[in-house]
């Protein structure tokens, strides 16, 4: 009888080895399940971000697009049309 708990024993002791490894590779596994999922998150901010990036970029599109519609001053190159056609900085000089 005692040779038989005797060859159990190390049997006993390899399957309690063995299930300390096996939940130790399920929580293990349950963790690298965590930070996939944390990581498939990441991507859908990413692609949120991407699109909000490409709407920016059209909206400042069209903004550019209607400034190059105002009309250009010939003597000071300014964006906005000056009074009767005459440059602002211009007209201050003649009166001085």
């Amino acid at each position: 009888m005692k040779e038989a708990e005797d060859e159990r024993k190390p049997a006993f002791e390899k399957t309690a080895n063995l299930q300390n490894e096996i939940d130790d590779l399920k929580k293990q596994l349950a963790e690298k399940e965590a930070d996939l999922k944390k990581c498939g998150n990441c991507y859908d901010e990413m692609r949120k971000a991407e699109q909000l990036i490409e709407q920016i970029r059209l909206e400042r599109d069209e903004v550019r697009s209607t400034l190059n519609k105002i009309p250009t001053c010939v003597i000071c190159l300014d964006k906005r049309v000056c009074s009767i056609l005459i440059c602002n900085n211009y007209r201050e000089f003649k009166l001085d």
